[in-house]
């Protein structure tokens, strides 16, 4: 049974899991697309700080982004897609 994604902002924190979609702005996914935040990627929330800001690793590499950007980053436990 395939679970429904849920926002990268709704995740646990040190869990892997997997970019199935996002809701972004063109730039700001371009931007993110950049830094490896894409879809099939492998993604771990590293930290939270408040309410309002998230350390995530992706591709060897860290990212802070806000809860508003982590909320229109959707993500799945088990890589069903790959990054096709």
């Amino acid at each position: 049974m395939l679970k429904s994604p849920l926002p990268l902002s709704a995740a646990t924190i040190n869990k892997q899991y997997y970019i199935c979609k996002n809701a972004l702005k063109r730039k700001y996914a371009a931007k993110l697309f950049k830094l490896g935040v894409s879809k099939g990627e492998e993604v771990k929330i590293e930290r939270i700080f408040g309410k309002s800001a998230y350390v995530i690793e992706t591709g060897g590499a860290k990212i802070a982004i806000g809860r508003d950007i982590a909320q229109k980053i959707f993500v799945i436990e088990e890589n069903h897609g790959g990054k096709n």
